[in-house]
C-alpha cells in the first residue's frame, strides 16, 4: 500500500507505500457486538482523567482491551491472499502427506546453493557489510551469489530467473568457469545481502570487498553500527499464514529487474515482480507511461512512443481538479492495461500477489495533467462486492512526499461517503501504509473532535466513514483516549495535538469537492449488467 516516504527509508520514521491482503476483517467493539449504543465520549479539558468528565452510556469497559483493527503487513497494499487459500503452499502440502519425508524448503535451496557456488559464503551467514548509501558498516546476512569477472574479459553471468532450473545453472556457470580456466574462491563472487533488521526493499549487491566476517572490525575509517534497531517491520507479517509467507519470500528473495525507466524518471525498483521470464535478469525496464507497455530494449521504447496515440488511463474520468484527474478502470474490461499495472506496482510492494483475476478490481488511477498527458502518479483499487474500500494502494516513488498517498486514502473515503458507508483498508497493512494509514486518522478525526464536546464513536464513523475499530485503535495509539478512575471513557486532547490539528487546519489543502465528483457505484448500478 503509497503512499508518502522519507527521502532516506533505513531511518527510524513514520513512512508510506501500502500493501494489504484480503480475507481480513475488522473486529467490532464490545459494546457494538452487544447490540448496545456505542460508547459516548466526553472532552476533557486537563490532562489527568476526572471523575466528573463521564461517558452517559452503562456497561463499557476500557478500549484498550479492544483487539487492535491493523495487523499489518508489507503497498500498501494488495492483493493478497493469507488466508485459508494461500494455505495451499507447497509447504503446507507436504504436512498432509502420511508417509514420506517432508524436504524443507530452505535447506533444499543451501544445498542447491553449494552446488552452484562452490567455496561461495554460505547463504543466511551474518556478516559486515559496508553500506553504499551511508557509508557506514552494518549488520547483514547473505541471500544469494553470482559470480563476477576474474582475469577475463568476458564476464560471468551475473544472476538467473528464479523458476530456471538448479542443473542449468549449474551447467552455465561450470561452462563460464571451464573456457575461463578459473578455480572460483569466495572473493570471485558478488553477494546479494539483506540488511538486517530493515525491510528487504533495501537488499543490494555488494562485492566481496565490501564484506567482512563478524571477528574481524572493519578498519576503514567508516562508521561502524553495532546496535540492530528495531524499525517495526517485523510487525509487517502479522497474520499471514507462516508456510505462505515462508515461500513467498523464498520466491521473491532476489530482484531480477534493477531499475525502470518511467517516462523522464529513472527509478530504483523495491521488489520482485513476476514480469513475464523474456522480461527477467535485466538492468533497466522501459515502460510506456500512457499504456504501460514494457520493453527490454531502449529503442524498441521509442519506436513504441511514436506511434502509442494513448495520452491518458482507460476507462471513466470521474474527478478532476486543477493539476489532477481521477480514472475509474474495471479490470473485466482493460485486462491488459490492470494486469501490466499489477506488474508495475508489484516493484514496489513487498506482499501483494498477481493470482487473482484483475476483473474482480475496479481501479483508480491518479494522473498529472500538462500539455503532453496524463501522467501516472499512483493508484488504489478496491475489490467489487466488499466492504474494503481499499486493497492495494501506491503512490509511485517519484512522486512521493507529494502528498498524493493522502489525497488517495482521503479519495477512497470519500466514494464510501458518497455510498453513505463505512470503509477500511485490506489487512495486513505494509509499514508504510500503517504510518499513511494512522497519519489519516489521526488528523481527521481531530479535527472532528474540535468541534465536539461529546460525541459517541459511531457519530465518529458516520460523520467520517472510518470503521469503529479503526477509530479505535487510532486513538489508542495516540493516547487520546483516557479511563476515568471509575471505568468510563473520555478523550483528552493534549496542548501539543491542538497546535498540530491548527497547524493543519491553516495549511492549503486539495478538499475534494462533490460537485466535481461524476460517479456511480458499482454495486448499485454497474454490476446489475454482468
Amino acid at each position: 500500500m503509497s503512499i508518502d516516504t522519507v527521502s532516506d527509508p533505513k531511518k527510524d520514521t513514520n513512512v508510506i507505500t501500502t500493501n494489504g491482503a484480503s480475507g481480513a476483517t475488522t473486529t467490532a467493539t464490545a459494546t457494538a457486538a452487544s447490540g448496545s449504543t456505542p460508547p459516548l465520549l466526553i472532552h476533557s479539558t486537563t490532562s489527568t482523567p476526572k471523575g466528573s468528565n463521564k461517558i452517559i452510556t452503562k456497561g463499557t469497559g476500557s478500549s484498550k482491551n479492544k483487539e487492535k483493527g491493523y495487523n499489518n503487513s508489507s503497498v500498501g497494499n494488495s492483493h493478497n491472499t493469507h488466508n485459508s487459500s494461500s494455505k495451499n503452499t507447497k509447504g503446507s502440502l507436504s504436512k498432509a502427506r502420511s508417509i514420506g519425508k517432508s524436504i524443507n524448503l530452505s535447506t533444499k535451496f543451501n544445498d542447491s546453493y553449494a552446488l552452484i557456488f562452490p567455496n561461495a559464503i554460505p547463504v543466511k551467514q551474518v556478516l559486515w557489510g559496508l553500506d553504499p548509501l551511508n557509508k557506514v558498516w552494518r549488520y547483514c546476512s547473505v541471500v544469494y551469489a553470482r559470480p563476477k569477472k576474474k582475469n577475463s574479459k568476458k564476464e560471468l553471468p551475473l544472476f538467473y530467473s528464479l523458476n530456471t532450473y538448479k542443473n542449468d545453472i549449474q551447467n552455465k556457470v561450470n561452462q563460464e568457469i571451464n573456457t575461463t580456466n578459473l578455480t572460483m574462491q569466495a572473493s570471485d563472487y558478488d553477494y546479494y545481502v539483506h540488511w538486517e533488521s530493515f525491510d528487504r526493499r533495501l537488499d543490494c549487491w555488494l562485492s566481496y570487498e565490501q564484506l567482512r566476517l563478524l571477528d574481524s572490525y572493519p578498519d576503514d575509517g567508516y562508521p561502524i553500527i553495532k546496535n540492530m534497531e528495531k524499525n517495526g517491520s517485523d510487525q509487517e507479517h502479522l497474520g499471514i499464514d507462516k508456510e505462505y509467507l515462508k515461500e513467498h519470500e523464498e520466491n521473491t528473495k532476489l530482484k531480477t529487474i534493477n531499475q525502470i525507466r518511467f517516462g523522464s524518471y529513472l527509478v530504483d525498483t523495491w521488489y520482485f515482480s513476476p514480469y513475464p521470464k523474456e522480461y527477467q535478469n535485466v538492468d533497466v525496464l522501459y515502460i510506456c507511461e500512457f499504456c504501460l507497455c514494457f520493453f527490454k530494449v531502449e529503442k524498441e521504447l521509442i519506436r513504441h512512443i511514436r506511434r502509442c496515440e494513448i495520452r491518458h488511463p482507460p476507462g471513466n474520468e470521474i474527478y478532476r481538479n486543477e493539476r489532477n484527474s481521477i480514472f475509474e478502470i474495471d479490470g473485466n474490461y482493460f485486462r491488459i492495461y490492470c494486469e501490466n499495472l499489477c506488474f508495475l506496482s508489484k516493484l514496489f510492494l513487498d506482499h501483494k500477489t498477481l493470482k487473482h483475476r484483475v476483473n474482480l478490481f475496479l481501479f483508480y488511477v491518479i494522473t498529472e495533467i500538462d500539455e503532453y498527458g496524463y501522467h501516472i502518479t499512483g493508484y488504489f483499487s478496491k475489490e467489487k462486492y466488499s466492504k474494503n474500500n481499499v486493497s492495494c494502494i501506491l503512490t509511485l516513488p517519484q512522486h512521493q512526499k507529494k502528498g498524493y498517498g493522502k489525497f488517495l486514502i482521503n479519495f477512497s473515503y470519500f466514494l464510501s461517503q458518497t455510498e453513505k458507508r463505512t470503509g477500511t483498508p485490506e489487512r495486513p497493512l505494509s509499514d508504510l501504509g500503517v504510518a499513511s494509514y494512522m497519519a489519516y486518522w489521526y488528523e481527521t478525526l481531530l479535527k472532528v473532535l474540535l468541534n465536539y464536546n461529546q460525541i459517541s464513536v459511531q457519530e465518529l464513523s458516520e460523520i467520517t466513514s472510518i470503521e469503529i475499530n479503526d477509530i479505535l485503535t487510532c486513538l489508542e495509539e495516540k493516547d487520546i483516549f483516557k479511563t476515568a478512575p471509575n471505568g468510563d471513557i473520555i478523550y483528552y486532547i493534549n496542548p501539543k495535538q491542538m497546535e498540530f490539528v491548527l497547524s493543519k487546519l491553516n495549511q492549503k489543502h486539495y478538499d475534494l469537492c462533490k460537485s466535481k465528483l461524476h460517479w456511480v457505484s458499482y454495486d448499485y448500478h454497474l454490476a446489475l449488467y454482468e
